[in-house]
């Protein structure tokens, strides 16, 4: 794997026709000011180098499937990163709520709770 700036498409150079690239995007995220994956992203080049004269089509194929599930698993690696600081922000912010808490007119203390694990992730409606 060598940095590369490409789109997302699987390609075999001109020149020489028996080597296979695809780009893979691995991206930054940040959660709560808690930055998780490589500085301003990274571009991954996936590079398959056939025997002279071996240019058979469905290496291509194979290759974009490669780089398909290559995606996808870093997609899945920072999701869970991301899950993971959520949970554990959303977590510190409803112990700092109930700690402050010294009445024991619990109503205000769950709408406040249920307002913190609301607004934990885009698109989640609570997520504990």
């Amino acid at each position: 794997i060598c940095e590369a700036t490409f789109g997302f498409h699987t390609h075999i150079r001109t020149a020489r026709p028996e080597d296979i690239m695809t780009p893979v995007k691995d991206i930054r995220l940040t959660i709560g000011g808690t930055e998780t994956g490589p500085r301003g992203g990274t571009d991954l080049l996936l590079v398959a180098q056939r025997a002279d004269g071996k240019v058979w089509p469905d290496d291509v194929a194979f290759m974009d499937e490669v780089a398909v599930l290559t995606r996808r698993a870093v997609r899945c690696v920072r999701g869970r990163e991301q899950r993971t600081l959520a949970r554990e922000q959303r977590l510190a912010a409803a112990m700092e709520t109930c700690a402050a808490c010294t009445g024991t007119n619990f109503a205000p203390l769950f709408n406040d709770v249920l307002e913190i694990v609301a607004r934990c992730l885009p698109g989640v409606d609570a997520y504990l």
